[in-house]
C-alpha cells in the first residue's frame, strides 16, 4: 500500500490543500518549478469528484502538503 503524504510535520489545526488549476497543469509546474520549489509527487493520474483528473504535490514554507489539479480537457 502506498503512503499517502501530508504535512511535513503535521501539528493540530493543520490541513492539507488541494486545488482545481484553471490553467494547464504542465504550466502550473512549470510556475512552481521556476520558483524554486520541489515537486514531490506527480504529474500522476487519479479520481476526482467530477471524473479523472491529473495532480502534481509540493510544499508550502510551513511544510504543508499543496495539491494543485486540474481535469482534462475532454471532461469539461
Amino acid at each position: 500500500m502506498r503512503k499517502r503524504e501530508g504535512a511535513a510535520s503535521p501539528v493540530p489545526g493543520y490541513g492539507d490543500l488541494r486545488l482545481i488549476a484553471k490553467t494547464d497543469l504542465n504550466r502550473a509546474m512549470a510556475r512552481v518549478k521556476c520558483r524554486g520549489v520541489e515537486i514531490i509527487e506527480g504529474p500522476r493520474g487519479k479520481s476526482g469528484a467530477l471524473g479523472r483528473i491529473f495532480s502534481f504535490c509540493f510544499r508550502d514554507p510551513d511544510g504543508s502538503l499543496i495539491e494543485a489539479s486540474d481535469y482534462p480537457a475532454e471532461a469539461e
